[in-house]
């Protein structure tokens, strides 16, 4: 059994749509849950204090005017207030307990100009 402080070593990738946020109030088996996500297949994950967030970012390299302007991903770290219902993500969970999974790290896949 794993306990609220010592979480799984063992983290289980997933992506997809992200259909919902809603924010929560509770604690399973002494976990504070801040909010729960729930995507477009139905899944859902929780997000605790230990949760991440990164949103991928466009940088342009070269000069705005040139017409073969590139642009490279950055990641940059966030907060559950950027991320939002539609974005495609892909997270990383585990496990805390024997009734709890938790997303350890979030990050945007859809990548914008102006997040």
């Amino acid at each position: 059994m794993r306990t609220d402080t010592h979480p799984s070593p063992l983290q289980s990738y997933y992506t997809g749509v992200i259909r919902s946020i809603e924010k929560r109030d509770n604690s399973i088996d002494g976990t504070r849950i801040k909010y729960l996500i729930t995507f477009t297949d139905g899944k859902a994950f929780v997000v605790t204090k230990r949760t991440s967030f990164y949103i991928n970012e466009l940088m342009p390299i070269g000069v705005e005017e040139d017409p073969s302007i590139t642009f490279t991903r950055l990641r940059k770290e966030s907060h559950i207030g950027e991320i939002r219902v539609g974005n495609k993500v892909e997270l990383w969970n585990r496990q805390v307990n024997d009734h709890l999974y938790e997303i350890f790290e979030l990050t945007t896949l859809d990548a914008t100009l102006d997040n």
